[in-house]
């Protein structure tokens, strides 16, 4: 279920209030008809009874389940105290009192502030159309909650390892909203294709484009034992990288560094995952 800012809230106490009023009107034009059909066939009875049954079951579970306050008014706020009460923001000044009238102190304002926002062990209650990054300031840059987190992936095909300098696989581009971390995972299957057998080592990493230096390095040995038969190994690298705001690509590279037989990665893929926040709620 779909969370909802206070002022729908009332809005929806103050309709189903009215709602209230129509199904009172109705049961007590009910109870006029059954009243005058006392003396009629029992069968004919009961359908007075099942009317007022079918519009007791009309009224929502919510207004029945309503706040323990007595010494509520009966004014035009009484709706929005039920309101605060039910989302957690208010617990009364005693179990069955709201004390409508009574000062707030600025130690209870903060109680009903922390409340509200969701700090300390407080649930949340807001339901906040936009975000904003670590720091905010009046005019600063917000976001939609589906457009902070972002997703990028590829799929790239066979490939042949030289000996020479690592050769880029596969790459993955994201946008990055505001500065945060992105996490870069690679998978592929490493193949000897050799007549006969043979140790062939392969070296991959992962780094971001225009990097000086890998960010991750995982090395795996294959050995083909009968000649013309594949053998084969996976080959999976993550890494997190910090990130700025703006575009940023990511490559997969790799290279045969030992044995003479041809090497070939096939089924290559990358994922990147983009994280706003780090541990503290700011960017890094």
């Amino acid at each position: 279920m779909a969370e909802l800012t206070l002022r729908e809230i009332t809005a929806r106490l103050v309709a189903q209030d009215a709602e209230i009023a129509v199904l009172h009107a109705r049961l007590a034009a009910a109870e006029r008809r059954a009243r005058r059909r006392r003396r009629t066939p029992w069968p004919r009875r009961m359908g007075g009874a099942l009317t007022i049954a079918l519009l007791v079951a009309m009224v929502p579970l919510s207004i029945l389940a309503a706040n323990p306050f007595t010494d509520l008014t009966g004014g035009v706020h009484d709706a929005n105290i039920d309101a605060i009460y039910t989302a957690g923001i208010t617990t009364g000044c005693a179990p069955t009192e709201y004390c409508p009238t009574a000062n707030v102190t600025r130690e209870e304002m903060a109680s009903f502030l922390a409340r509200t926002a969701g700090l300390g062990n407080n649930k949340p209650v807001a339901n906040a159309a936009r975000l904003a990054v670590a720091n905010p300031v009046a005019g600063g840059a917000t976001y939609a909650a589906n457009d902070l987190v972002r997703l990028a992936s590829n799929i790239a095909f066979d490939k042949v390892l030289g000996t020479a300098d690592p050769a880029t696989l596969a790459t993955v581009t994201i946008t990055v909203p505001v500065g945060g971390y992105v996490l870069v995972e690679a998978n592929t299957s490493v193949y000897n294709n050799a007549a006969a057998g043979c140790i062939c080592g392969v070296q991959a990493s992962i780094r971001e484009t225009g990097a000086i230096t890998s960010s991750d390095l995982q090395y795996t040995t294959l050995y083909n034992a009968s000649g013309g038969t594949d053998s084969n190994s996976p080959l999976a690298l993550s890494w997190v990288f910090p990130a700025a705001a703006g575009q940023h690509t990511y490559e997969l590279r790799a290279r045969r560094y030992s044995g003479s037989a041809v090497i070939t990665t096939r089924s290559i893929r990358m994922t990147a995952l983009f994280v706003p926040f780090n541990a503290t709620g700011g960017t890094p």
